[in-house]
């Protein structure tokens, strides 16, 4: 089993216990099964070292990157740092579960996702609104 996919099975299991995944959406659970975070993730994500944000490539440490990726429920992956600050992540897996959630998606409805990130929302909403009405954009 590679590094990502312990800590991808990890993850959720740590939604499970803390009782982050929306019961009124049961389909939020099964579109982050199915749209795995590590898939949106760049090479190099970044690491604060308790000094700066620090560079971690996916070919030179494979599990360091994985361990960004799938931090715990509330730790977004810092995907792009400007002048030392975070710019740019993919959104803590948490919020993602709550916003989808509160958008009360059904299959088939229209979605129009405005986002300068990774893409990885745009796809769960994909996922959830089906092949036809969907158009995901940024």
């Amino acid at each position: 089993m590679d590094s990502w996919d312990k800590r991808r099975r990890g993850l959720a299991a740590e939604m499970d216990r803390r009782g982050d995944w929306p019961v009124r959406s049961p389909w939020v659970r099964r579109a982050a099964d199915a749209v795995p975070r590590h898939v949106f993730a760049p090479d190099r994500l970044w690491r604060w070292d308790g000094q700066a944000y620090v560079p971690v490539d996916r070919d030179d440490d494979p599990d360091g990157w994985s361990a960004v990726v799938y931090g715990g429920p509330d730790d977004a992956a810092v995907t792009q740092v400007t002048d030392g600050l975070p710019s740019s992540s993919l959104s803590c897996e948490a919020v993602v579960a709550d916003m989808l959630d509160s958008l009360l998606l059904e299959p088939g409805h229209r979605v129009l996702e405005l986002g300068t990130g990774t893409g990885r929302n745009a796809a769960l909403l994909a996922w959830r609104a089906g092949g036809r009405g969907h158009r995901a954009t940024g």
